[in-house]
């Protein structure tokens, strides 16, 4: 018997524990997807990012 076909929102990152909570999916299959990903490190560009913290009663920014 081949594995079930999942549906992508269902292995979104921000809702994939509920479901897995719910046992809609098991933890296996999400693994199972996560290792099945391509491993696309040596196309990514290395940045540097600064981090920026607004306070929203004062207006101030500030480096975090």
């Amino acid at each position: 018997m081949s594995a079930p076909v999942l549906d992508l929102k269902t292995l979104d990152v921000r809702v994939v524990h509920a479901y897995i909570d719910r046992g809609i999916i098991t933890r296996a299959q999400y693994e199972a997807h996560l290792e099945s990903l391509p491993d696309d490190e040596a196309s990514g560009v290395k940045t540097d990012t600064r981090m920026t913290h607004v306070n929203l009663r004062t207006s101030v920014f500030t480096d975090d």
